[in-house]
């Protein structure tokens, strides 16, 4: 169950997981995101799978790791701009400098890229144990975001296309072309391949909550109805001239 606005998470809360996580998460970007989901989103209920699912594609149309990029935007959705400042240097910083220190210590280890020493022995197992992990949390993210026989398509041929053909143009190519067309089979109606008045509702509710967190401030959708029309209007009225 998602948390309602007056529930979300503390700055305590968000400073524990964000260290654990800091200190605990293995495995690489692909892999954080997996943690990111099935803890942020199916456990604590911070934020709804649509949301996670859109700061996850912005954050894959960015440069860096998108993990990095998660780690802020979760605390911002949270606690706002400061917040997503600290729990993206509590989950950066411990690898930052642990690799660091590594990098220096290997400059001195030519024994690392010898085969056969057991420097490289353990480097290579702890590499097999990344992709295996990596792959776990590709395929359970997929189960959570994948829930229907399009995203499921777009998946499954993407896969194929950056296995098949690894490429640099071609990611950035294939999260416009999957945006472009469930944009389009989500602007078509009902029953002729578009979405449902549901799944319109829940990407609504999920833009919804984008909205507020940039602004501050969350606004449930039952809050939302209790609200006169005029009310709202008057509202967004002010919103835009704020903002402009």
């Amino acid at each position: 169950m998602v948390r309602s606005a007056s529930e979300r998470a503390s700055w305590s809360e968000l400073a524990f997981h964000f260290s654990v996580l800091g200190v605990t998460a293995f495995g690489g970007p692909a892999a954080h995101i997996g943690l990111f989901a099935d803890l942020f989103v199916q456990k604590m209920g911070w934020i709804t799978n649509l949301h996670f699912a859109s700061l996850l594609a912005l954050g894959q149309c960015l440069p860096g790791p998108t993990s990095t990029q998660m780690s802020f935007a979760l605390g911002m959705s949270q606690q706002g701009p400061l917040a997503g400042l600290m729990t993206g240097l509590l989950f950066l910083m411990p690898g930052a400098l642990t690799m660091t220190a590594f990098g220096y210590g290997a400059s001195f280890l030519d024994s690392l890229s010898v085969p056969g020493t057991p420097l490289n022995c353990a480097g290579a197992g702890l590499s097999a144990v990344g992709v295996a992990m990596i792959a776990g949390a590709s395929l359970g993210l997929c189960q959570k975001l994948c829930t229907d026989r399009v995203t499921s398509t777009i998946a499954g041929v993407t896969c194929a296309a950056c296995v098949a053909l690894p490429a640099a143009w071609l990611y950035p190519a294939a999260l416009v072309a999957g945006g472009a067309l469930t944009l389009a089979l989500a602007s078509l109606p009902a029953g002729r391949g578009g979405a449902s008045r549901e799944s319109k509702s829940e990407l609504a509710e999920s833009l919804r909550a984008s909205l507020s967190s940039a602004d501050g401030a969350a606004v449930s959708p039952e809050a939302e109805r209790d609200v006169p029309e005029p009310t709202k209007q008057n509202s967004l009225t002010g919103m835009g001239e704020s903002r402009g």
